[in-house]
């Protein structure tokens, strides 16, 4: 995007300020120099040359520190060159970012301590063959500073040869410790938290609401769309309110879904306790999905069994079944399933139709529940939250906490603009009192089976195991205890599909036959936990219930409890969940101008042309095979820095877009239950059965990631990542194609990794690769995953949690795409793309390279989040993204000079691209 202010100028552009040009006004011989007339002036200095003043001491003064950094870098790497060989204890940390192919996945990151013997060093080494830099170093402020904050991540105590992750990032991680309140915290982190400050800076200074202005609709459109972000942020910081409201915001959710799902509670049920069921046995968990069994209790409840009921009482179990899940989804709540929009990739992946996911744990992972440590804090947070949702009741609440929408979900309907005053009779609470202890053990039993039934993460990630359609009429007969067609027609009426995905067919066997069997008073408590679990962030701090989801949190993250994050990132975060659209706009208004777009499509485009030279030249791709690969990059559509749909640059896009998002000031859970509803309403009404709207992003501008759709064929890179460390325009194109082109690269292999390559240039599922390049591919894909299950972390008892090689596959697929940029720098420095050095660092470009694509992991993590990480997670941890990258990239060896068989130049590599 072009700028209408001049670019600032560079190194090339700043002798004029310095060099005055003779046009032929100086007529008083001899000339005073510039220093002269400044420290004894005989008029008054004009305003250019009090700037030019200005200028040059700030110059001075960057100098001065500059200076000081690297003599400090220097002194210290001379000591260390004097040293004899020490054994130094090295704390890794990794993290991850979410870069994702058509679905988001979440993040976790940790610590991993270990001892080694190193020698020396490690002074860097300088290759004997690679390009001479320009004779003149980049000088500027801009420059400068760039080169100290290199410095400043590095660690030149550390051998890259044996530990780069270290070498490159062991300087940040000192300077940056992790916070208490976080499990973890790395560069994109930090960039996220800058990127925020944008928008908190709007918000803190935004003035109250100006006047209604109809005869302006941009600037009335601006107007509302501020005041829609102000509401949110508003209304998360107001806390004291919060706690005063206490756990009442939540009452009316709880009490829709005891009327909704009732149960005839008998004292019976106090006597069934699983005993020794409450453990998962590890191997069992393990144990593939197709050998998977359901536990049986080892007794029964006494009270009444649904299950030899007559059919009247089977009619009314599906009928409630049916109301209680549509409504929970359409409140946001994730229970036994959920249904998403997504291509038909088998016959026109633009049309969105139903694919079927399996959901509804409450622990990230299901080896989780072979661990009596989080077993038993789960349960403990489950009989918490039980004992006051069984104990509240809405008899006592005024209209303003009654939800504004009755069930079913609001289709066909109008949503009200005013809550209505008649609510039907609450039930006393103790007449259906249970125990909180007893039935926390039977909930967690329940999702102990679910978790068994679920499908493992690398099998969803398989387009040929998860993409399974079915006809409607099929699975409506299949989903015994649920009426289809009455779910479907709450959310779209008279709308029923032809078809559903299901991503499991295993998995909704297994959920039909859990659910048959299971006890209503189990499944209500289930419905209960998990609603209260997905909304307990809305509550006041102080809040029992808001507390108890924290608590398992920290334990899950490693943060120790009572440790908060600052409430101002909290609330920011909230903004962006509830209108991302918006908070992005802001963002992008100030911090994605000049001509940053074109300088990263620019890299990005090299990368898709060098990308197209390597896959003619692959000795394991045939040359059909070669020509049809050249075909898909050739349409990938690469789209950079902010949606179109709604248009971030257009107030009233923006205002249209969430014109029917009612967010009412001190409501704050209630926005979110309509947030929720808004985008369920857009899901069934606007985007199901219909082809997909290509402006759309899954990401808002802001965001600090980047993403490829493979049944789109696009990449995609958000204006929140286009910030340092990963890319400024101001930089060397070294740095330009190893952090920035690293990311573009990696979203680009995506497109013909495991999973990518099943995917043909129109987005279609289908093999069109030949049988011997599918064969030759899996085998060097094997090799990757072979070499990443080798790779370990520890826990915080110091046990090995071994990465799935098989899980992190084509994420590490994607990450060996750094050949593909380094190729494509060298290339555009062929074509005559200017370079710059910057001044003091005592590496090459090639070198520097390298540490911009390492120093874009650095992260500081807590032990707990990496073995959530590795379990639920399919980028490898930070630490091995980098090691095992460059282990497998001979160049690196090169320009490092490590020697032959050392850690990063082994014998052996595993080689793709």
């Amino acid at each position: 995007m072009a700028e209408a202010t001049a670019r600032p100028s560079t190194d090339l552009e700043s002798s004029p300020l310095l060099t005055r040009v003779n046009d032929g006004s100086d007529i008083d011989p001899p000339r005073r120099s510039f220093w002269k007339r400044l420290s004894d002036p005989q008029r008054e200095l004009t305003l250019l040359e009090k700037l030019l003043a200005l200028l040059v001491l700030l110059f001075l003064l960057l100098s001065a520190i500059f200076i000081g950094l690297f003599s400090g870098s220097q002194h210290k790497l001379h000591e260390i060159q004097n040293q004899p060989p020490v054994t130094v204890t090295k704390t890794r940390h990794s993290t991850s970012y979410g870069t994702s192919t058509a679905t988001a996945t979440a993040t976790a990151t940790t610590t991993q301590i270990s001892t080694t013997t190193v020698v020396g060093p490690a002074p860097v080494p300088t290759p004997t063959e690679v390009p001479l830099p320009p004779v003149t170093p980049c000088l500027t402020p801009d420059c400068i500073l760039l080169s100290s904050s290199i410095l400043q991540a590095l660690d030149a105590s550390i051998d890259p040869c044996e530990d780069p992750y270290g070498a490159f990032t062991g300087g940040w991680l000192e300077k940056n410790p992790l916070p208490k309140s976080k499990g973890k915290y790395g560069s994109f982190n930090e960039v996220a938290k800058n990127n925020q400050k944008i928008l908190l800076d709007v918000l803190t200074h935004l003035k109250a609401s100006e006047e209604i202005d109809l005869e302006n609709p941009e600037k009335e459109a601006e107007r509302s769309n501020l005041l829609k972000l102000k509401t949110v942020f508003d209304d998360c910081m107001a806390e004291d309110h919060l706690d005063a409201l206490s756990y009442y915001p939540l009452v009316p959710l709880i009490e829709d879904i005891k009327s909704l799902f009732p149960v005839v509670y008998t004292s019976h049920d106090e006597d069934h306790e699983e005993e020794d069921d409450a453990v998962f046995d590890a191997q069992e968990i393990e144990t593939d999905s197709k050998h998977h069994h359901d536990h049986q209790p080892k007794h029964h409840p006494k009270h009444h069994d649904h299950k030899k009921g007559s059919k009247e009482e089977a009619k009314r179990r599906k009928d409630k079944l049916t109301k209680v899940l549509s409504y929970l989804h359409s409140k946001g709540i994730d229970s036994l399933f959920s249904f998403e929009n997504e291509g038909d990739i088998g016959d026109d992946p633009q049309k969105q139709i139903l694919w079927l996911y399996q959901d509804g744990l409450g622990l990230p992972a299901k080896e989780y529940y072979a661990e009596k440590t989080y077993t038993d804090i789960y349960t403990e947070v489950m009989a918490s939250i039980l004992s006051t949702v069984y104990n509240v009741s809405e008899s006592s609440l005024s209209p303003q906490f009654w939800p504004s929408v009755p069930h079913p979900f609001p289709f066909p309907g109008v949503i009200p603009d005013e809550p209505s005053d008649e609510r039907p009779p609450s039930k006393d609470p103790k007449s259906s009192p249970v125990n909180a202890q007893i039935l926390a053990k039977r909930i967690l039993a329940l999702e102990k089976k679910l978790a068994k039934a679920q499908a493992e993460p690398e099998y969803l990630g398989d387009p040929s195991k998860s993409y399974n359609p079915v006809k409607f009429e099929t699975l409506e007969k299949e989903l015994e205890w649920l009426d289809l067609r009455s779910y479907v027609s709450s959310f779209a009426p008279r709308k029923f599909p032809e078809k559903i995905v299901l991503t499991s067919e295993d998995y909704v066997k297994k959920v039909v036959k859990i659910v048959e069997e299971e006890d209503d008073i189990v499944l209500q408590g289930y419905f209960l936990i998990r609603t209260a679990m997905s909304y307990a962030s809305y509550l006041g701090p102080n809040v029992q219930i808001r507390q108890d989801a924290e608590k398992l949190k920290n334990t899950l993250t490693g943060v120790k409890q009572g440790n908060r994050p600052e409430r101002e990132e909290v609330c920011l975060n909230h903004v962006s969940a509830a209108v991302g659209h918006l908070a992005g706009a802001e963002f992008v208004k100030k911090a994605f101008t000049g001509d940053s777009k074109n300088k990263a499509e620019d890299v990005i485009l090299n990368i898709i042309d060098a990308f197209k030279r390597k896959l003619v030249k692959l000795p394991w791709m045939d040359k059909e095979s070669a020509r049809l690969a050249v075909r898909k990059a050739d349409v990938i559509t690469p789209k950079i820095g902010y949606p179109l749909y709604p248009n971030t640059t257009s107030p009233l896009s923006l205002q249209r877009y969430y014109s029917r998002l009612v967010l009412n000031k001190g409501d704050f859970l209630g926005n979110f239950v309509r947030v929720n509803e808004m985008d369920k309403i857009r899901q069934w009404q606007v985007e199901f059965g219909v082809l997909r709207n290509r402006d759309s992003w899954l990401m808002n501008a802001d965001t600090v990631n980047a993403y490829e759709s493979p049944a789109d064929n696009e990449i995609v890179f958000p204006a929140g990542i286009l910030q340092p460390p990963f890319f400024s325009a101001k930089w060397p194109s070294y740095l330009h194609y190893g952090a920035f082109g690293a990311v573009a690269a990696h979203e680009l292999c995506h497109a013909f990794d495991n999973s990518g390559a099943q995917y043909d240039y129109e987005g279609r599922y289908r093999q069109w690769w030949t049988n011997s390049t599918v064969d030759a591919f899996r085998e060097r894909a094997q090799c990757i995953a072979k070499q990443y299950s080798e790779y370990y972390v520890l826990d915080a008892e110091g046990h090995k949690v071994y990465v799935k090689g098989n899980n992190t596959n084509g994420e590490a697929i994607g990450d060996s795409g750094l050949r593909i940029a380094y190729e494509a720098w060298q290339a555009s420095i062929k074509q005559g793309d200017k370079e710059i050095t910057l001044p003091g660092l005592p590496y090459t470009s090639e070198q520097l390279f390298f540490i911009a694509f390492g120093r874009i992991w650095a992260a500081n993590v807590a032990p707990a989040s990496l073995v959530a990480q590795v379990r639920s997670d399919p980028h490898a941890p930070n630490l091995y993204r980098v090691e095992g990258t460059l282990r497998n990239f001979e160049k690196f060896a090169e320009v490092f000079q490590c020697k032959k068989g050392s850690k990063m130049n082994p014998t052996q590599r595993c080689e793709l691209w």
